[in-house]
């Protein structure tokens, strides 16, 4: 009777022997020049492969220009190499960009906004290749100078205002608003102003700062409101006129008060010549005499403040010859000028009636004096022409809106706010 050793001894033994004498027969097989060799495999090629590496930064969230930020990439390993990459490209060539002897850690001095990432550290080793999930960087900038929108400075009264202020930041900035200097009850983006009126003229300002830098910034709007302009008409001596024979009275014809004009020629502003002259509030252009180039498409423009209306264009014909041509008399002319001029002073003492006994607040003297009616003079073609006060000639080709630059200033004065609060 077997024992139970020898029974287990017994199902194992057709493995053992079939294997003994596999390796009996093949070093018995052998040549006797073959020899055996056995390589040993260097340690470090036998571990297990490079662990997946990953990014840490010494500063997540730096302040652009101010900052300094370390990346290391991790974990450390011998004999491995390591590369780096930002956006997806090489590193580029930078005084801002310093890397370790073992190109492990990356320093980015002074950081800004472009140096956001993503990043990716790379190890190398001859057993296998591994990269980092994309590191970014938290990079907190401005706020820039803001921009108010829409770019429209000029309203009428009853429309909305609605401003919406804009500045590049991380993170967002805090608005606010200043109107003339003083706070305001706004502190968002937009300002919203319904059925604005001529009072809501001024000085907008917005604020934005950013509590993570302490920076702060501004940038100003000014808001003009102002009535629209009525449209103007011309009134002409004469439409057909003879060269170097004639003259021509044009009359700008308007109801409004407290405005600029401005004369057109062909389109463009008129230039004046020697040969042309302006009564002292514009609304006359005289032409004596007329030559073929003073032929064309006449106009005035009516300017309160920075709102305006043009005229229909006027058509000057100059013809040669002795032919005669008719147009109105003298003292229709001279009628119309002065019925124009009373018009005027009735108009102004109606606004100043308006200006001094309601709005008592506004303390401004109004020392305009209207001129003495221009008086019929007979021109060399028999034909009347009209003495205009003039402040004196005016040097060839100065065109008139420059004249009015200059000369001008009491309207200029209206329409610059910053100059009104000086006066």
């Amino acid at each position: 009777m077997e024992t139970p050793s020898a029974h287990g001894h017994r199902g194992r033994a057709p493995w053992t022997g079939l294997l003994l004498a596999v390796l009996v027969l093949i070093f018995w097989t052998l040549p006797t020049s073959t020899q055996l060799t056995i390589e040993f495999v260097p340690p470090s090629a036998a571990e297990e492969w490079l662990p997946k590496p990953y990014i840490i930064s010494s500063n997540p969230d730096p302040v652009e220009h101010q900052d300094h930020v370390v990346l290391t990439c991790e974990p450390e390993i011998q004999n491995t190499t390591y590369l780096w990459s930002i956006n997806s490209q090489s590193l580029p060539d930078s005084n801002r960009l310093k890397l370790s002897m073992d190109n492990r850690t990356l320093v980015l001095l002074r950081v800004t906004r472009a140096d956001t990432g993503p990043y990716v550290c790379e190890t190398q080793n001859p057993a296998s290749t591994r990269r980092s999930d994309p590191f970014t960087l938290n990079v907190l900038y401005g706020p820039d100078t803001p921009i108010i929108l829409p770019l429209q400075s000029y309203y009428h009264p009853g429309k909305i205002l609605s401003l919406t202020c804009h500045a590049y930041s991380n993170p967002p900035p805090q608005y606010s608003w200043l109107i003339n200097g003083e706070s305001q009850e706004f502190t968002q983006q937009r300002l919203f102003i319904p059925n604005i009126s001529v009072s809501d003229s001024g000085v907008y300002t917005c604020l934005v700062h950013n509590t993570f830098t302490g920076l702060q910034k501004s940038t100003v709007k000014v808001i003009m409101v102002s009535e629209s302009a009525t449209t103007p008409s011309i009134l002409a001596s004469k439409t057909v006129v003879i060269e170097n024979k004639d003259a021509v009275v044009l009359i700008c014809l308007t109801i409004d008060t407290g405005i600029s004009i401005l004369w057109h020629f062909n389109n463009d502003h008129l230039w004046l010549t020697d040969r042309m002259a302006l009564s002292w509030d514009k609304r006359i252009l005289t032409i004596n005499p007329v030559r073929r180039e003073d032929a064309g498409e006449y106009q005035c423009e009516v300017l309160r403040l920075y709102v305006s209306s043009r005229s229909d264009p006027l058509t000057l014909t100059v013809i040669t010859g002795d032919s005669s041509v008719t147009g109105l008399s003298a003292g229709a002319i001279a009628g119309i000028v002065i019925a124009v001029l009373i018009f005027q002073a009735a108009a102004l003492g109606w606004v100043l009636f308006l200006k001094y006994g309601r709005r008592t607040r506004d303390k401004r003297g109004l020392s305009e004096h209207q001129p003495p009616a221009p008086t019929p003079d007979p021109g060399p073609s028999g034909n009347a022409t009209f003495s205009t006060p003039n402040p004196g000639p005016a040097p060839a080709a100065v065109p008139i809106y420059q004249e009015l630059l200059y000369r001008d200033t009491n309207i200029y004065g209206r329409i610059n706010p910053m100059a009104e609060a000086a006066s």
